[in-house]
């Protein structure tokens, strides 16, 4: 029987346990079709109470973790709901560092202490195995919180220990996101003043927690075939590009999914009525609820609905602008979402001002969220920078084509119905600002009134794999491919 991998995921961000991104999308959707490939997924994330699911569930308490950080210990409790499953959650509770109202900040505004925070969450990946006598085959991290991970096991190995795992890889997320703190803040990672090198932590200046993922993980990836392309060019590496070349063949971009059991409208908890067919009359139950729900008519105008973050990168500052001319053009339009304070206000006004026809419902609810993408006639994601595509994945998976602009994942995703007949899942437009946005809403309006086209767009949507399984067959490829060549594994079934 082939060997089954023990696998060490660590993020700060994974569904139900912390936040509830992209992020949290991505990992947990990932770890657990991992699971249904016969591999066993521990899961560490922060214990922050405030993000919790409600009710919470029973935590089972596994022992303590000392966590060197700043030339002192931060004394810290490994917790699980679920001490037996193959996906085990590995909450890191350290009440001094975690236990306040945000994950990241609050108001907009990071926690100052962010770099020690995300050290200890470094550390952690490093001393869980000990800690469980475990060791892992794979310690896979995403994202700048956890990129010292794969840093402080290449350390260790280099200095003869065994390191947090046979095998490290470090997924980047967001590269816009690098986790940047000071060169004084070496000693609160507990390295010496050689760490602060080109080659090394250094980045323009300061250190980089994500650039310590890139250049120590035996192999670094990225959330879609696009996005690694784009990484790799001055204008969208943000300054990675560079390290991020130097990896060669050891950076790849491995496109993701979504979690196909939870966003599943034919058992959808959220939905007023589930649905396998698109074109059923269960669908046409939850667009009617998503309309009233939002305060719009039941009438022929299209509604696209923008769900998600509220910020420069998903492109929502250009919404109020361009919001006359959706309307003009024959749709209306439903924004839910928190994010930028100025662009909210602006938001609400003009939802104030187009009552009946633009609606904005602040904050992230889920049930709200999975209902906007049942019930809306499309997704519009004006997305400047958008790596993985959840939401096109999303509403694809539910019969709701997207209107996107063509970047990062998006490019991969959705098919044009003009440019692709026989396989288009949406509309898609190139370019930046109101117009090209205006022209592409312009053809969605006429699909949604060419009932033949846009069923058939929403069929074929609907048959396209949006889960993770793809994902995790090429990761194993890949863990095993990073393991020493001295312990050959067999292809787990």
């Amino acid at each position: 029987m082939a060997r089954k991998l023990r696998i060490l995921m660590a993020s700060s961000e994974a569904h139900p346990w912390s936040g509830g991104g992209g992020l949290a999308e991505s990992v947990s959707a990932l770890a657990g079709a991992l699971v249904a490939r016969g591999h066993r997924v521990d899961l560490l994330v922060p214990h922050v109470p405030a993000l919790m699911p409600r009710p919470s569930p029973p935590l089972e308490d596994l022992g303590a973790l000392q966590l060197p950080v700043g030339g002192g210990t931060i004394h810290a409790r490994l917790l699980t709901p679920a001490p037996d499953a193959a996906l085990r959650p590995l909450l890191l509770a350290a009440p001094e560092l975690y236990t306040r109202p945000g994950l990241y900040g609050e108001a907009g505004t990071d926690y100052t202490d962010n770099c020690t925070r995300f050290t200890a969450l470094g550390r952690a990946a490093n001393l869980v195995g000990a800690a469980l006598r475990q060791r892992y085959d794979v310690l896979h991290c995403h994202d700048w919180p956890t990129g010292l991970g794969p840093y402080y096991s290449r350390e260790t190995r280099a200095a003869g220990g065994a390191g947090a795992a046979r095998c490290t890889v470090f997924t980047v997320h967001n590269a816009a996101y690098q986790g940047l703190f000071w060169p004084l803040d070496l000693p609160i990672l507990g390295l010496g003043a050689e760490h602060y090198a080109p080659e090394r932590l250094e980045f323009f200046g300061k250190l980089s927690f994500l650039k310590a993922g890139v250049v120590s993980a035996d192999r670094v990836t990225t959330v879609s075939a696009t996005y690694a392309r784009e990484l790799l060019s001055p204008e969208a590496g943000g300054g990675m590009d560079g390290p991020l070349r130097a990896r060669g063949s050891a950076f790849v971009g491995v496109p993701t999914g979504i979690d196909a059991a939870r966003w599943d409208p034919a058992t959808d908890p959220h939905l007023p009525a589930r649905y396998s067919d698109p074109l059923s009359s269960e669908r046409r139950t939850c667009v009617t609820f998503f309309r009233q729900e939002c305060g719009l008519p039941q009438d022929e105008h299209p509604v696209l609905a923008v769900v998600g973050p509220l910020n420069t990168q998903k492109g929502s500052d250009v919404l109020p602008d361009a919001a006359e001319g959706i309307l003009a053009a024959g749709a209306h339009l439903a924004v839910l979402g928190s994010g930028d304070a100025a662009l909210e206000t602006a938001l609400r006004e003009l939802a104030a001002r187009h009552a009946g026809r633009v609606a904005f419902q602040p904050g992230f609810d889920e049930g709200r969220i999975h209902r906007a993408v049942a019930g809306a006639d499309f997704l519009l994601i004006p997305s400047r920078v958008e790596p993985a595509g959840q939401a096109p994945l999303a509403g694809q998976r539910y019969g709701t084509p997207a209107v996107a602009r063509r970047t990062g994942a998006l490019r991969d995703v959705v098919m044009d119905v003009d440019a692709n007949p026989a396989q288009g899942t949406g509309i898609t437009y190139v370019g930046e600002g109101e117009a090209p946005l205006l022209g592409a809403v312009a053809r969605a309006v006429a699909l949604r009134r060419d009932t033949a086209r846009y069923q058939a767009a929403q069929k074929l949507a609907s048959v396209q794999d949006v889960s993770c399984g793809p994902a995790a067959a090429r990761y194993e490829q890949l863990y095993l491919e990073a393991l020493s060549p001295s312990e050959p594994r067999e292809k787990p079934a």
